[in-house]
């Protein structure tokens, strides 16, 4: 998929209006990467169906077990989500429980 592909995929889905699982799934799609979207509580608010990626560790990310609960408690050890909140830069993270770096952004509302 070119670039001008990419974006038109990107573009069509915030046209569409079919909400924040529709936009997911397209972005996924275009990075070839799932995406996750949690609150402040780490509470799950939308998560895109794994494409492009045979990463096991996406499915703890979308459950409330153990597992999945270790999985973000790294995450806050290493301060990542400290970092994210408190700016408006991305921050990459690397974490034992997987061989692929992450990406997370702060989004706000207004």
């Amino acid at each position: 998929m070119d670039l001008d592909s990419k974006k038109l995929l990107i573009l069509n889905a915030l046209l569409k209006r079919g909400g924040i699982q529709h936009i997911l799934d397209a972005a996924a799609e275009v990075l070839q990467n799932p995406i996750l979207v949690a609150d402040m509580g780490l509470n799950t608010v939308a998560a895109s169906t794994a494409v492009g990626t045979v990463d096991m560790v996406w499915p703890e990310f979308k459950t409330d077990d153990d597992e999945g609960r270790s999985i973000f408690r790294e995450v806050v050890r290493k301060g990542d989500f400290t970092r994210v909140y408190g700016s408006d830069e991305p921050v990459i993270g690397e974490y034992s429980f997987s061989s692929k770096r992450f990406l997370a952004a702060r989004i706000r509302d207004k």
